[in-house]
């Protein structure tokens, strides 16, 4: 358990230092994913599926939405819902997430 530990701080820090000059931080990597390759998604759905609680959902995603990332807007179907859509700049800075944690992950599987 410790060395998953050990590995997870340094991957934290791995995406922290590539993400840094974007103006976000490694744990909206998990959002940007999850955003672009669902977009539309719930909130709640989001919770689910990146296993992070309602609440602590809800303070990235406004973090996000405040720095222009994501649009949040009432479900047409559902008035309860709220479903998160990612804006250009996601778009935009999608791919580098994801070639971060490609590498993040050939890294740790290299020889």
């Amino acid at each position: 358990m410790r060395n998953t530990n050990v590995i997870s701080r340094c991957e934290s820090i791995y995406r922290q230092d590539k993400l840094k000059k974007d103006g976000i931080t490694s744990c909206h990597q998990s959002y940007i994913l999850a955003i672009c390759h669902h977009p539309g998604m719930t909130q709640e759905q989001l919770a689910k599926h990146i296993c992070i609680n309602k609440s602590g959902v809800t303070r990235h995603l406004a973090f996000l939405e405040e720095k222009g990332y994501v649009e949040r807007r009432t479900d047409a179907n559902d008035k309860r819902a709220i479903c998160v859509y990612p804006t250009q700049k996601m778009l935009d800075i999608y791919p580098k997430v994801k070639e971060i944690a490609s590498e993040w992950n050939a890294s740790l599987t290299a020889d």
